[in-house]
């Protein structure tokens, strides 16, 4: 990295990946450009998780070549008299996988609707049930991971 003074550890951007309300993640697609999806998604135990249709550009891409980036982007503050931004940011490298064991799925939507909807235990563990067999769990194995701070 560049910018030194701006690095953060592997934990403090673990902690931002944890709190991002969401993050974009980037395939190569089969032309060799660069393809970038928002997305929605859930931290656990050095993974990535999202979920989706079950078929779609995203399933292909991920089927045809797994190795992804993934960023978000933490709290920001505007600084308009200094023509800058405070920020906090983290960047994954690592290969995605559709997820076919369906206890690891289930963790995956767990984790997921933990995250986003944490009052709602109960409710989420019967749409679980309900959708499991409709629902494509993806998982993002982390190779690496860093973050920067202004």
């Amino acid at each position: 990295m560049r910018r030194k003074d701006r690095e953060i550890s592997e934990a403090e951007a673990i902690e931002i990946l944890k709190k991002c309300e969401f993050g974009v993640l980037s395939f190569i697609d089969e032309l060799n450009f660069p393809y970038a999806i928002p997305i929605s998604y859930a931290y656990g135990e050095k993974r990535i998780y999202l979920h989706g249709a079950l078929e779609g550009k995203k399933i292909d891409l991920l089927s045809n070549r797994p190795q992804v980036s993934f960023v978000c982007v933490g709290a920001t503050h505007l600084l308009p008299a200094q023509f800058s931004t405070n920020y906090e940011s983290a960047i994954v490298i690592g290969k995605g996988y559709i997820v076919l064991d369906e206890e690891e799925k289930r963790k995956g939507l767990r984790a997921l609707s933990a995250k986003y909807s944490p009052d709602y235990e109960k409710e989420s563990e019967a749409y679980i049930n309900g959708s499991l067999d409709k629902t494509a769990v993806i998982a993002i194995e982390i190779e690496s991971i860093t973050g920067k701070r202004r």
